[in-house]
């Protein structure tokens, strides 16, 4: 990405109780920014989302910290779930409802498979910017689509035209599906129990099988309960929600201060950077280090153990629990050589840190007829590298980081649907990268079950 010159001000340093929003300084790079054609539209955008009320609040945030130290310790498992690029469509109900289904169904799989509370976190209400590696799209020659906050997915030049008023967009999409996820945190129980049983019944393996079956039976009892079932099952708390924090212009505008005085960005419980922007010397963890919120950052296979003793220096300054959450996505080849000293370096600097898995971003492949695709079986084989790396150096597995859809899109190969390359085409949606349907989602939760019985 190329750097973009559109950040005022400066400062550093860890979260602080000045009068002024914290700003990042416009020297340090800031990779995979638009370039606003309207420099002056821009700047209305960014007015209007200050003056619009917080998103998410700081107290919010704070229960989040505290539940991803309980991940760091081993006494939870995060279930971090979504779509690869959110786009403004999804924002309907029954969209929305699948969403919290699925998540549901996640959690319930692991709180009755293996005893362990569940914290589920979408990649939702605000994931819709994208980095991309090249600017222009090959297939059409246009400028790539940058997620629905920037530009528009059609393939006409016009449309891929950053476009400033979609920040204010975005906001108003967001709070919309904060809204359906607080008068709704709980879907009807035949949504998750359905996705579950569908599940079972393409799982070739007894044991699963019956795991799964047993888990949709006890969410069908559970949720018909009064309430919702939530005082009986464990599994089923409400959704947090999270996106990388990309579009700085968005993310400062939303940032504000807290409960506590500290300053927080209100867009999102969790934000993390990308592997992309993850370098000390940049914009992006220079913001990080202003707000108060739980980080997360995503670590590829270059990552050196010298940047993970960084990251924990810069970022968690004070070692508060759950402050701090690195998602490795290392690819199933190399995250057994890789991971263990990653992990050991974090052990070094005596910083808790909350370690979730993504094992989709380094396992992606190109099929011949120029799909994106990831194999089933290579995202779960970098699951147990991860639960077998974990083991080796004592350290808690904390959760797992899918991207998922709810619908039975056909995007990722193999698994218990045995899905042919050639049978990608029958519906593959996603905007981006491929995403697991639910029966694969679940098959990968059920893989993570497994390592914590061995």
């Amino acid at each position: 990405g190329e750097a973009a010159p559109i950040l005022a001000g400066a400062s550093g340093g860890r979260p602080h109780e000045s009068g002024t929003p914290p700003t990042v300084s416009a020297d340090l790079p800031a990779l995979h920014q638009p370039v606003w054609p309207d420099a002056e539209a821009a700047r209305r955008s960014t007015d209007r989302l200050r003056s619009l009320p917080p998103l998410i609040d700081s107290a919010e945030c704070e229960a989040l910290t505290a539940d991803l130290a309980a991940a760091a310790q081993g006494r939870a498992f995060v279930l971090h779930l979504g779509d690869c690029a959110e786009t403004f469509e999804m924002c309907d109900s029954q969209s929305l409802t699948m969403r919290q289904a699925l998540a549901v169904a996640s959690a319930a799989v692991l709180n009755y498979g293996c005893g362990l509370t569940p914290i589920p976190i979408g990649r939702i209400a605000g994931a819709y910017a994208k980095p991309r590696s090249r600017p222009i799209d090959q297939s059409t020659g246009l400028g790539s689509y940058l997620g629905d906050m920037i530009n528009g997915f059609d393939s006409d030049a016009a449309s891929r035209i950053p476009d400033p008023g979609r920040m204010v967009d975005a906001y108003f999409h967001a709070a919309a599906t904060l809204n359906h996820l607080r008068a709704q945190p709980i879907p009807a129980a035949r949504v998750p129990a359905r996705l579950i049983r569908q599940a079972a019944d393409v799982c070739a393996e007894g044991a699963q099988a019956r795991l799964l079956r047993d888990v949709a039976d006890l969410v069908d009892v559970t949720m018909a309960a009064p309430g919702g079932g939530r005082d009986q099952h464990s599994s089923l708390p409400g959704m947090r929600v999270s996106h990388e924090a990309l579009l700085l212009d968005y993310e400062l505008a939303l940032t504000r201060r807290g409960h506590d005085g500290r300053w927080w960005d209100c867009s999102a419980h969790l934000l993390w950077v990308g592997e992309r922007t993850r370098d000390p010397a940049h914009a992006h963890i220079r913001f990080a280090e202003l707000i108060a919120n739980p980080i997360a950052v995503k670590l590829g296979p270059a990552t050196r153990p010298a940047d993970v003793a960084d990251l924990c220096r810069r970022l968690s300054p004070d070692t508060v629990p759950g402050r701090l959450t690195f998602i490795p996505r290392l690819g199933a080849e190399r995250a057994e050589t890789v991971l263990p000293a990653l992990l050991e370096a974090a052990a070094d600097t005596g910083t808790p840190v909350c370690w979730v898995c993504d094992p989709m971003h380094g396992n992606t492949f190109v099929t011949e007829q120029g799909f994106k695709s990831r194999h089933v079986d290579d995202v779960t084989a970098e699951i147990r590298a991860f639960f077998r790396a974990c083991r080796a150096t004592g350290v808690a597995p904390g959760g797992l980081h899918l991207e998922t859809a709810p619908e039975p899109v056909t995007e990722c190969v193999g698994g218990w649907q045995g899905l042919r390359e050639d049978e990608l085409a029958n519906q593959y949606d996603t905007r981006c990268d491929p995403r697991l349907n639910a029966a694969q989602t679940l098959q990968c939760v059920t893989v993570a079950v497994e390592e914590f019985r061995s």
